[in-house]
């Protein structure tokens, strides 16, 4: 700020802008910088929510998700529990386990909630967020599964 008023300063000492007019002078150039300096400033793109519904997914299987952004939502249902689950987040390990795994994983942590109901097998994840992707993989453990469905909802930006 210091800078603008030396600049301004500057500028009217070798003009013919009488002293008592100077300051409102000032006060248009400083608003003049201030529009020209919004106008180079980039807008953020407003996020983008998105959500994809898989239905009979044979594994393996791998979701891919480029860019920025939130993972709102993983949720898998299936009819068997052999199966792994492992997440990339910008090309970097962040979770990797069978099923199983993540049920006991998810007494401890708020954001897996791994439950098996009456032979039904539901796995939810919730509030990964990601830059430089988010990559889901779905793999077979001793026998070749298929996953009943998969919801994934993501904000993006």
């Amino acid at each position: 700020m210091e800078e603008l008023l030396r600049y301004i300063t500057y500028l009217l000492q070798g003009s013919r802008v009488p002293p008592h007019l100077q300051v409102s002078v000032a006060l248009l150039v400083a608003e003049e910088i201030a529009e020209e300096v919004a106008r180079r400033i980039p807008t953020p793109k407003p996020p983008t929510s998105k959500v994809d519904v898989f239905r009979e997914v044979k594994l393996p299987e791998i979701i891919d998700v480029p860019g920025s952004g939130v993972l709102d939502e993983l949720t898998v249902m299936s009819r068997s529990g052999d199966y792994g689950v492992s997440i990339y987040v910008g090309g970097r390990l962040m979770l990797i386990g069978s099923f199983k795994d993540l049920m006991e994983l998810s007494e401890y942590v708020n954001w897996i909630s791994a439950v098996e109901n009456n032979g039904r097998y539901v796995l939810v994840v919730r509030d990964v967020g990601f830059q430089g992707g988010i990559s889901i993989r779905f793999f077979n453990l001793l026998k070749q599964v298929t996953l009943d469905t998969v919801i994934i909802k993501v904000r993006t930006w």
